[in-house]
């Protein structure tokens, strides 16, 4: 039997021929002007592949090129991945899956100056490793292996003029040297443990605070039986709330005044991986059960309201809005991104299923629809983080995508391009953190699971050329060394 010629069934557009040059990579020396990187690779490919209804329609005109440099490369000196990225201040916080080598503790956050990435005196030794970490006011809120919430403080301010310490450090190019490090004794100094040992004393003699949590085991409510994976801020900046989010499927919800826990309730049949609180207060937990919930939280009702709402939810200080299902496998993380010029935002999804949805709020029926799906990661995407109107995505194919939205804010469709791939990583990309410096500048910082903790500068400039029907790869302004997506996502 003859073999079938398969290509006689791909439906090839014009423009095949110069998507296949496309991905021919050319790798040019930095420019004299620059010493900061000794390489940069320019390439002109298709940032990622739309729905083949798109390939036929005229390609758009890309307004945007971003221009990314990896600027600096920290590796961990301890052969330990970075695990939760935050930025408070001049500074970045790294909470770390190592807490000792070799019966030495060592600290289980690092901290950086941002400017310099000069690293800072860390804290958190003898602790265990942390699995995430959230800014709440001056407070750095820590969530470790050991199922605790440690709170911690700044007795002063981190001072490069304090006592220094000598460090090993990697520069990234497999030179490892002794540095000096900035930082005073006890400039972050432990607050509290949560659950507190009052709430420990409090509950633990009476039985209908104990909840069963395997066949023969029973724990206090207030405890989290397995690792929590995420927390996150809401409430007021008078009264500000923490949620914490464990892989035994369960949420928790501390009052940050007193660090009381208020409430515990069940979100989901599998492990929570993500948790974010919208601007509107509703609070959104993803899961590995492939959905995404949003809860509301019922406060103080009007008496006229309680009447109406359900006996289950009287008692319940939050309960179920709605649940989001689009991705056919677990859902990794959450991220909102706000209008630059306006109050609606777009929450979008990131699951193991590589894709990326887009959810944006349907007034008529008050809840959030899917509008599209980011497609181009190649494995599953593990994080987000968003500024402006810029969504960068890190997976485990090790690359992170640039993505740029435009269109919501003049009423119509909001449309999506992947405007720059940032390569370099040796592993799965694990957390993202974004910071704009000005309208036009923006800084990346990336971690992943080969222990490197990369800087990137990312640039936006505006093109001239536009993309017609002419089969052209990209439109590129020189020296621009990012690169392009000529193809765009629209909502559907």
């Amino acid at each position: 039997m003859h073999m079938m010629n398969l290509r006689s069934f791909i439906l090839i557009p014009e423009t095949s021929n110069a998507a296949q040059e496309s991905f021919e990579t050319e790798t040019i020396a930095e420019p004299p002007r620059s010493r900061k990187i000794a390489l940069c690779s320019r390439s002109n490919t298709v940032g990622f592949l739309p729905s083949l209804v798109s390939l036929f329609a005229d390609f758009t005109t890309l307004d945007t090129v971003v221009d990314h440099r990896c600027v600096a490369t920290i590796t961990g000196d301890r052969g330990s991945q970075i695990n939760s990225l935050v930025i408070l201040g001049d500074y970045i916080y790294a909470g770390t899956g190592c807490n000792s080598i070799i019966g030495v503790p060592t600290d289980s956050i690092r901290v950086w100056q941002r400017t310099t990435m000069k690293e800072s005196m860390g804290f958190g030794a003898g602790y265990a490793a942390v699995k995430a970490l959230v800014v709440g006011g001056n407070w750095i809120l820590s969530a470790h292996q050991d199922q605790r919430i440690r709170v911690w403080g700044k007795s002063g301010k981190i001072s490069t003029n304090g006592t220094r310490r000598s460090k090993q450090v990697s520069d990234g190019y497999g030179q490892t040297r002794r540095d000096l490090v900035d930082g005073d004794d006890g400039q972050h100094k432990l607050i509290a443990s949560m659950p507190t040992l009052r709430d420990y004393i409090k509950a633990f003699v009476a039985p209908r605070n104990y909840v069963q949590v395997r066949r023969h085991c029973k724990r206090l409510w207030i405890e989290h039986v397995d690792i929590i994976s995420m927390l996150a801020i809401g409430g007021t900046a008078d009264d500000p709330i923490l949620y914490s989010a464990s892989w035994d499927r369960s949420i928790k919800v501390w009052r940050l005044s007193d660090l009381k826990c208020l409430e515990s309730f069940k979100a989901h049949e599998d492990a929570i991986n993500a948790l974010l609180v919208s601007p509107d207060g509703l609070l959104y937990s993803a899961s590995s059960d492939a959905k995404i919930k949003v809860w509301g939280s019922s406060g103080a009702p009007e008496e006229e309201e309680q009447r109406r709402m359900p006996k289950s939810k009287k008692t319940s200080k939050h309960f179920l809005i709605a649940s989001l299902e689009a991705h056919k496998a677990s859902v990794n993380a959450l991220s909102l991104c706000k209008e630059t010029h306006g109050e609606k935002f777009a929450l979008y999804s990131a699951g193991s299923d590589k894709d990326i949805v887009v959810w944006e709020m349907e007034h008529e029926i008050r809840q959030m629809v899917p509008k599209g799906t980011l497609k181009g990661h190649r494995k599953a995407v593990l994080c987000l983080s968003s500024t402006a109107d810029f969504l960068c995505s890190g997976s485990a194919d090790r690359t992170i995508r640039v993505w740029r939205r435009s269109g919501a804010s003049s009423g119509g469709l909001s449309s999506h391009c992947c405007v720059a791939i940032l390569q370099g990583h040796c592993g799965p990309i694990k957390c993202l953190a974004m910071s704009f410096s000005d309208e036009d500048h923006c800084v990346l910082y990336s971690s992943s699971l080969d222990n490197q903790l990369k800087v990137w500068n990312l640039t936006v400039s505006m093109t001239v050329e536009s993309v017609k029907d002419e089969g052209r790869g990209s439109a590129v302004n020189e020296p621009v060394a990012s690169l392009i997506a000529p193809w765009r996502f629209k909502s559907f």
